[in-house]
């Protein structure tokens, strides 16, 4: 069993990782860092399983889609495992902070791009869309939305190739921020994240560790398992636990 002396170092070299690859300052890092370890299991103390992710995304970030937040962890996991390292999902928590927009953009591609294929294929947007689109007029909303695949495709394809490459989405986001998250939201608002960075930024490290004592126990609660299957949204009626 690692030390105290041990798990501190650990920690650290973690926090200088994180804060190397995505520029957010090492002190926020290192408070995530402790936030990040209140959801790990005592069988697995360096691992956040699906449920956790999830639930966590849900009620701390706002992220409401099942389906979205099952890509962002099919993006991320371990392969051939149900669970995402400690450190890989303090470094996405710090992705949503970090002020390097290729950072963002190079998130986002790898979130979209679930068949791992390196390109978002016309198949892939379809699935995307088809969970967000709202149909309009009385024609075939099937037909509308293979309009708009087209429509993006011949876009944001620019070598006509039928797929959209990590360069291309990021050509394209550069020239319109506001495309970053065209095919589905996977990162939180302005709002939500100023808010969790409040909540860390004004507690000491203890003080996190205290504070999410019970975050793991609270995800697995009635919350989690009074989801609704038949709703768009991962919590319906649940109010984000902001301070």
């Amino acid at each position: 069993m690692a030390t105290y002396e041990e798990l501190l170092k650990r920690t650290q070299a973690m926090a200088t990782r994180i804060a190397e690859s995505t520029g957010v300052d090492k002190e926020f890092v290192t408070k995530v860092l402790h936030y990040t370890k209140s959801l790990v299991s005592l069988q697995s103390p360096d691992e956040i399983d699906d449920l956790i992710f999830c639930a966590q995304l849900g009620l701390r970030f706002g992220i409401s889609s099942r389906y979205h937040l099952q890509l962002m962890f099919e993006a991320m996991c371990m392969p051939r495992k149900k669970t995402i390292q400690v450190e890989d999902f303090a470094r996405m928590i710090c992705i949503f902070y970090s002020n390097r927009l290729d950072e963002k953009i190079d998130f986002v591609f790898q979130v979209y791009n679930f068949n791992k294929t390196g390109f978002i294929r016309m198949a892939d947007l379809f699935q995307m869309l088809k969970t967000c689109f709202v149909p309009f007029g009385e024609d075939d909303p099937v037909e509308q939305l293979k309009e708009l695949v087209d429509l993006l495709l011949g876009v944001v394809d620019t070598d006509q190739d039928g797929t959209i490459s990590l360069e291309e989405f990021r050509s394209f986001v550069r020239k319109d921020i506001l495309c970053l998250e065209l095919f589905g939201r996977v990162l939180p608002t302005e709002q939500i994240l100023k808010s969790f960075y409040d909540l860390l930024n004004s507690k000491s490290y203890q003080a996190i560790k205290e504070y999410f004592l019970n975050e793991r126990k609270k995800s697995l609660g009635e919350n989690v398992a009074a989801i609704d299957q038949e709703t768009s949204g991962l919590f319906p009626g649940i109010v984000l636990q902001m301070p």
